[in-house]
C-alpha cells in the first residue's frame, strides 16, 4: 500500500508543478484582458519598458523575489 501511495504521489508532482504553471498564465491573462482595448504604447514608452525588463533581469539573476536591504 505505500508503494502505491509514493507511485501515485510520484505521478502527482508534475501535474501540481503544471498547476502552478497554468496558475501564473490564467493570470497573465487577467491583466491582459484587464487592459484590453487601452491606447497602444508610445515608442519612448516601449524603449523605456525594454529597458526596465532588460535592467531587472540583470538585477535580478534569476531571483524570484526583489532584493531588499536590512
Amino acid at each position: 500500500m505505500i508503494g502505491e501511495q509514493l507511485d501515485i504521489q510520484g505521478k502527482l508532482k508534475p501535474v501540481e508543478r503544471r498547476l502552478g504553471t497554468l496558475k501564473k498564465h490564467i493570470e497573465q491573462a487577467d491583466i491582459y484582458f484587464k487592459y484590453k482595448g487601452k491606447k497602444p504604447l508610445t515608442e519612448a514608452e516601449q524603449i523605456l519598458l525594454t529597458a526596465e525588463k532588460d535592467y531587472l533581469k540583470g538585477v535580478m539573476n534569476g531571483k524570484t523575489t526583489i532584493p531588499t536591504k536590512a
